[in-house]
């Protein structure tokens, strides 16, 4: 989804676009963000129900990255995010917690949850 963002954001970028596929493509941008932010939510989300099921491995996973953590971090995410300054998908909820989590080993860092 956020590939397609960047796609998207090339096209609005050039001059032979004209204003009404300019409308049309941030548009499909805003949902290609969207999108992309449920299924990280959703992952998310797995991930941390995986988590309190497993409950006997709960050593081992603390010390694994967790899947929403992987896509963000070693599968360029968050690169391309940054790349392509995509501040709807960076600034949410969801992509704060899991940094959150990832660096501090906790979604609330001083009594804050993100």
């Amino acid at each position: 989804m956020l590939v397609g963002t960047v796609l998207l954001q090339h096209e609005f970028n050039s001059w032979k676009t004209t204003p009404l596929w300019k409308e049309k493509l941030q548009h499909l941008e805003k949902t290609f963000t969207e999108k992309a932010i449920k299924i990280t939510s959703y992952i998310y989300e797995d991930d941390k129900k995986n988590k309190k099921n497993n409950a006997k491995n709960e050593k081992k996973e603390a010390d694994d990255n967790t899947h929403a953590e992987r896509l963000l971090l070693n599968h360029g995410y968050l690169r391309e995010a940054i790349y392509t300054e995509n501040t709807t998908y960076l600034e949410s909820d969801t992509v704060k917690k899991i940094l959150t989590k990832s660096f501090y080993g906790t979604e609330s860092v001083h009594g804050k949850t993100v």
